[in-house]
């Protein structure tokens, strides 16, 4: 009886704010779908190593460099390194990303760009292609993409931000916001 309690509770407090049960019921349901989708994605992230992006960078792109992993939740990324210092990132992007949803990142990016020097801007492929797909040693299809590097640190690594920092932060974040502002994709 006590578990039926709460759920008793749940409902009166649904009725008295004037939603109905069986709409509560569907929307949790869609964003209990969601959790577990983001679970798969984080649980299915690529696995390469920096041996095999760098492979994947000289063959798909022409970019002969050394490979860094960087930090991801849910695809890998790495940092690039030519021998004359050039910087590239690589997007490995996880099994199950919708490529609709790397389309709209990458005309986001193309989009801001022109406004914005922080902007990273996708590369093409030695084929000419933004995105294209590569085989993972698990048989797992993966889309990968590349983007120009943008220098600087991650804010969270920062110890002391200045006020100088801090304003042209918000600056940045500013411009971002009004550069995004006539922005729209079929897939957002």
């Amino acid at each position: 009886i006590w578990a039926t309690v709460p759920a008793l509770l749940l409902v009166q407090l649904l009725a008295s704010a004037g939603i109905e049960v069986s709409s509560f019921v569907s929307q949790m349901r869609q964003l209990d779908a969601r959790v577990v989708d983001f679970a798969s994605m984080v649980t299915d992230a690529p696995r390469f190593d920096a041996v095999s992006a760098a492979r994947i960078a000289r063959q798909l792109y022409g970019i002969d460099a050394t490979a860094l992993p960087l930090t991801s939740e849910r695809d890998q990324n790495f940092l690039l390194t030519t021998t004359a210092g050039e910087r590239r990132i690589l997007k490995i992007a996880n099994a199950l990303e919708r490529p609709e949803l790397l389309e709209a990142q990458q005309a986001a990016m193309a989009h801001v760009a022109p406004h914005l020097p922080a902007c990273p801007r996708p590369l093409p492929t030695l084929s000419g292609d933004i995105v294209t797909r590569i085989a993972g040693d698990d048989g797992r299809t993966h889309l990968v993409w590349a983007i120009t590097h943008v220098p600087g640190a991650p804010l969270g690594t920062v110890r002391h931000r200045s006020h100088t920092l801090l304003e042209d932060f918000g600056h940045t974040i500013a411009s971002l916001g009004c550069a995004l502002a006539d922005f729209d994709h079929l897939s957002l």
